[in-house]
């Protein structure tokens, strides 16, 4: 008995060592959390876990210190939140053991049709904010830095109940709440998954509340941010099938605009490399050191309620380097991710603001048109865009109200490389008559591409109108016309259209 006794004396620490006791007080194996004890009902919600309960070895999440619910210790946020599990029929977050995107678990974050989210979130003057998000623990950038991260993510609750505002699954803040956040991955139903930058222009400062702005509601000095640039990184049609889609993003962030940049690969293919301002600049009452560094949250955030959304997300990681991600576990390189060149991004929203007078006016709108191609299926080709050196010759055309051409009017041309669908202009016309019909610093900002068949250009152009400009589509087939040329044609206005003949140069 003795022997025993002392047996189970030496024991105790081994056996206790590897379990911990959670904030409400259960004790759990900290190293290893059976999967199958994490079930899909409202018992088995792991929100005020770390990393969710999963294990250190579950590559499920790999951030360095872990993750757990943002700002879990600030304004009663944990209190806040368990009260409100208790209150819900269904989980903020749940641990899956099946269709994972690697390995054995996968997350999903869940959105309800009740605000989640602390008092300031769900009264705020705009609208309530409702959210579900995590954030590393004590892990933070540095002004100027340098990251990566990658996730895979789906959507799995149905696409007809989301939400028509943006729903943000991943953002990059400051440490100081009064700044508006940098970065935002989302979803934007009418377009996709956006990449949305608020950090490009700088911001306007108030001394006193603007209800428009960051800082309202703590009082004294308004930030807002001048430009909201939102470009394009896959299409609403292709996420709403429901099927795991890989993000892998590079961001170095840095007020220089000749040295910010930020990337954004899609199922390993880069589709957007924009380079500019990618931090605030330091502010008079600011420390750089603390205030303006990155700070990493994930989960789902929008303006909106009475709409069910859920996504599943795996493979999360954050490094200071792509080799430190665990992209392998998805099937790509670091060497071949960082080799790839990409087409100019598509700009769904691009505008920049004025708040003066506690207001909210468009200075500019230099937003693209989001062309859908199954509107165009018709004319869509088999064949593919011919890479070479182009003239791009347009062309003004003129309708009656029966549709009937009245007059097509030669503009001028363009010299142009297009390849791999990527198109750069070599030269660009500047004469006077064709700046007064359609100027070169519009001309040289349409969004081209080749795809399933057609020529899609999305392009904000001005026709003899003074400089302003209107967004637009341009649409053509990949095959050639008889003069063997490549033709796409889209209205600017009424009755107005404008043309693009695509001669190959010999």
């Amino acid at each position: 008995m003795i022997k025993l006794f002392i047996l189970i004396l030496f024991l105790f620490p081994k056996i206790l060592f590897g379990f911990t006791v959670s904030d409400d007080g259960k004790i759990s194996n900290s190293s290893e959390v059976s999967a199958s004890s994490i079930t899909s009902d409202n018992n088995g919600d792991v929100f005020l876990l770390k990393n969710a309960g999963l294990s250190n070895q579950d590559t499920t999440l790999n951030i360095p210190s872990g993750s757990e619910l943002g700002s879990k210790n600030i304004r009663n946020r944990y209190t806040i939140y368990k009260n409100i599990m208790n209150k819900l029929d269904y989980n903020i977050l749940s641990v899956i053991t099946d269709d994972t995107r690697y390995g054995e678990t996968a997350l999903i974050f869940r959105l309800g049709k009740d605000c989640i989210g602390i008092k300031g979130d769900c009264e705020r003057l705009e609208g309530a904010y409702t959210r579900a998000e995590f954030s590393p623990i004590n892990y933070y950038g540095k002004f100027k830095d340098n990251v990566w991260t990658s996730y895979s993510i789906k959507i799995v609750s149905d696409p007809d109940e989301w939400s028509p505002e943006f729903v943000a699954i991943q953002q990059w803040h400051t440490r100081n709440p009064l700044t508006p956040p940098m970065f935002m991955f989302g979803v934007r139903k009418e377009f996709g998954l956006v990449m949305r930058s608020e950090a490009s222009m700088g911001l306007q400062i108030f001394d006193e509340s603007n209800i428009h702005c960051i800082g309202d509601r703590f009082g004294g000095k308004s930030y807002c941010q001048v430009r909201d640039l939102e470009l394009l990184a896959l299409e609403w049609n292709e996420f709403k099938k429901g099927k795991w889609i890989d993000v892998i993003q590079n961001i170095n962030f840095d007020d220089n605009p000749e040295k910010g940049y930020f990337k954004v690969w899609i199922n390993g293919k880069l589709i957007i490399d924009h380079r500019g301002t990618t931090n605030w600049s330091k502010l008079k009452g600011f420390n750089t050191n603390e205030d303006l560094v990155w700070d990493y949250k994930y989960g789902l955030y929008t303006k909106s309620k009475g709409h069910e959304m859920a996504v599943a997300y795996d493979e999360i990681s954050l490094a200071r380097s792509c080799e430190k991600l665990n992209v392998e576990n998805l099937g790509y390189s670091c060497n071949e991710l960082t080799k790839q060149t990409a087409p100019k991004a598509l700009a769904v929203n691009d505008i920049e603001w004025d708040y003066s007078n506690n207001t909210k006016v468009v200075v500019a709108n230099n937003s693209h048109i989001f062309i859908d191609k199954s509107k165009y299926e018709n004319i869509a080709s088999n064949e593919n865009f011919e890479d070479g050196d182009y003239e791009l010759m347009w062309h003004w055309k003129i309708y009656d109200d029966d549709g009937k051409l009245e007059e097509d009017k030669y503009l001028g041309s363009d010299q142009a490389t297009i390849k791999n669908g990527l198109l750069t202009f070599t030269k660009l016309n500047k004469s006077f008559e064709m700046e007064n019909d359609i100027q070169s610093k519009n001309r040289e900002k349409i969004n081209f591409k080749s795809e399933d068949g057609l020529i899609l250009i999305s392009a904000n152009l001005d026709l003899a109108s003074d400089g302003q400009t209107e967004p637009m589509a341009i649409i053509g087939s990949t095959s050639k016309n008889i003069d063997g040329n490549y033709y796409a044609e889209g209205t600017w206005a009424d009755n107005e259209n404008i043309a693009i003949v695509f001669k190959l140069k010999n």
